[in-house]
């Protein structure tokens, strides 16, 4: 009976761990580790953080119409997806008038010169911390090659993502803030 409780408890841990990822407190808790990671690191001065702030303001605006655009978008790319499934189920493949429809419903986010002008305001020391700063998840410690490769992508769109974040803006204000 006890092993069967252990084995058990070994098969739901996965699940647990991935229940865990979706949990909106532990997201949260996530970013706000990134944030101060990243605000540790880049040891922004008041002046620095109050030329950087509207920047990422600015970031941040465009990054919310773009999330508000692919919300209207939505039903369509639901829509494309069905098709091409329902014709992957059907005929093996998908057809490309549906490939081109599925092609017409991409969108990219549009990108400011932000990152560019903070680079400026940046010294090389600062530059070279946030490039080499560590955000992927605290169990990663993959060893093989497609996984770092993996993980320094999933750090570099982790510190995208995070300098725009209402947890980093608030720290730069506060910084933003001393000294007047």
């Amino acid at each position: 009976m006890k092993r069967l409780a252990i084995a058990l408890s070994l098969l739901l841990l996965p699940t647990a761990a991935s229940a865990a990822e979706n949990d909106p407190e532990v997201a949260a808790l996530k970013r706000e580790i990134s944030a101060l990671k990243i605000d540790k690191a880049l040891d922004l001065t008041p002046e620095q953080a109050r030329q950087i702030l509207p920047l990422l303001k600015e970031a941040r605006a465009r990054a919310e119409q773009f999330k508000a655009d692919l919300e209207k978008k939505r039903p369509a790319i639901v829509a494309a997806l069905k098709k091409a499934r329902d014709e992957m189920k059907q005929q093996g493949e998908i057809s490309a008038s549906t490939l081109k429809e599925g092609a017409a419903l991409r969108q990219r986010p549009t990108r400011g010169d932000d990152g560019k002008e903070i680079g400026k305001l940046l010294t090389q020391r600062q530059k070279d911390a946030l490039a080499s700063l560590e955000l992927a998840p605290l169990d990663s410690e993959e060893s093989d090659k497609n996984a770092r490769r993996a993980r320094a992508r999933f750090n570099a769109f982790a510190r995208s993502m995070t300098t725009i974040s209402d947890e980093f803006i608030a720290l730069v204000q506060a910084r933003a803030a001393k000294a007047k």
